[in-house]
């Protein structure tokens, strides 16, 4: 894709998370796709690698627990090459009061997993 297409696709899931259409969100990652949330476990439970299963989960639940969803405002979205990083803020407020504002850093980078294992790892 180019490099405005892949960002047109990184607004996409913005756009349809802020909708609170997970389905549609989740539409625009690959079946392969992974997602990270920065942190020690110890101090951060959710804190790890997702699968695209395992983060539809963990969304769900974010989602169960706001009153209006989670409004998702992308900053700024610059690209290069397959990578598109975006600035993000969001907001939404919890059930039990609390309000969620929260700054990101995204960045969507492709990366060629069976290219990689034939060329570093196959016999």
């Amino acid at each position: 894709m180019s490099v405005e297409a892949n960002k047109a696709v990184a607004r996409e899931f913005f756009r349809c998370f802020t909708a609170s259409d997970l389905e549609g969100a989740l539409n625009t990652l690959t079946p392969d796709a992974t997602w990270m949330i920065p942190g020690k476990k110890d101090r951060l439970p959710t804190a790890g690698v997702y699968s695209r299963e395992a983060i539809e989960a963990q969304f769900h639940r974010m989602l169960d627990a706001l009153e209006d969803g989670l409004e998702m405002t992308v900053k700024s979205c610059i690209g290069e090459g397959d990578s598109v990083a975006l600035e993000v803020e969001s907001r939404g407020d919890l059930k039990n009061g609390r309000r969620y504002r929260q700054a990101y850093h995204m960045l969507r980078e492709y990366l060629d997993t069976q290219h990689a294992y034939d060329v570093w790892i196959a016999p």
